[in-house]
């Protein structure tokens, strides 16, 4: 009778060590310009946070600027922010053990570069 409860309590420690080991998250938020205007196309990019920063994911934002990075393990990332005419945005990022998880707004300065007015003789 003893061994049949220890040999339960072990397969039950054993499965839920498996399926807190194998759990998954999502990651989301929105990229917006300082106007709040939500940026679409933008390339978002999840490293591994250690030192061969290993590329795990890569999305994109959809036309809203919202995105969603799905079945990261729980950890620490870097996550990297690259659109077309703004500056690049790093960041670091810890995932815990939710479902899933909302960065929120993720603001990005514009990269604009204003030239001299030119004239023209014709």
């Amino acid at each position: 009778m003893k061994t049949k409860v220890l040999i339960s309590a072990f397969v039950l420690m054993v499965s839920a060590l498996f399926v807190l080991n194998h759990m998954k998250t999502n990651l989301s938020g929105k990229v917006q310009d300082f106007e709040g205007m939500g940026i679409m196309l933008s390339s978002l990019e999840i490293y591994s946070n250690d030192q061969e920063e290993k590329l795990i994911k890569s999305t994109m934002t959809n036309i809203d600027g919202s995105f969603e990075i799905k079945d990261l393990k729980p950890g620490e990332y870097k996550l990297v922010v690259n659109t077309p005419g703004f500056e690049k945005k790093v960041q670091t990022v810890k995932l815990d053990r939710l479902f899933k998880q909302d960065l929120g707004v993720i603001k990005i300065d514009g990269n604009v570069v204003t030239l001299p007015p030119v004239v023209i003789f014709g």
